[in-house]
């Protein structure tokens, strides 16, 4: 899960919700790079990324991790691709 993803859960309903996801490991993920190494330790069923990076995808499904791509629009903005 990307930092950003954890503040994000910090500050909403998720914490209460979820209070579990504010430990999950962040370090496999440096910007667009992500540690492949990492992920696979941590066995995940599937992992959602941002669908710009077809790095990602491809580093992901080489080493059988069920991918799926997400995209938002307005650059990221959730809020903005909620209201389009």
């Amino acid at each position: 899960m990307y930092l950003g993803s954890v503040t994000a859960i910090e500050n909403s309903v998720m914490k209460s919700m979820y209070p579990e996801l504010i430990n999950v490991p962040t370090d496999f993920v440096d910007k667009m790079d992500i540690n492949i190494e990492v992920i696979l330790k941590l066995d995940p069923d599937v992992v959602i990324y941002l669908a710009d990076y077809k790095n990602q995808y491809d580093v992901m499904t080489e080493a059988g991790i069920t991918a799926v791509g997400v995209t938002t629009q307005a650059k990221g903005n959730a809020l903005k691709t909620i209201e389009s």
